[in-house]
């Protein structure tokens, strides 16, 4: 089981570095687009209705705390909501 947080930037705000190196390798995060996402397999991943930039990670269940953690800390991230995704 995996955990997919659809994180909606800040306006203005770059997703770069959201993560540190550190993170993504103690947790084998992935980060990407939309657009990645529907390129790997992700299907009909709905638009957002206020048009806001996102990006979505996905993660081990057992790393959900700490992805968590990081995003309500971060002030370039607006909101993220949290899915379980079954890959």
């Amino acid at each position: 089981m995996h955990v997919l947080f659809e994180t909606f930037l800040a306006p203005g705000a770059s997703g770069e570095g959201l993560l540190s190196d550190e993170t993504v390798k103690d947790t084998q995060a992935q980060m990407m687009t939309v657009e990645d996402a529907e390129k790997v397999g992700f299907e009909n991943v709905p638009e957002d209705a206020a048009g806001r930039e996102r990006l979505l990670i996905v993660v081990g269940k057992i790393d959900e705390r700490r992805i968590q953690n990081v995003l309500e800390a971060d002030p370039r991230v607006a909101a993220f909501r949290v899915q379980l995704v079954d890959l």
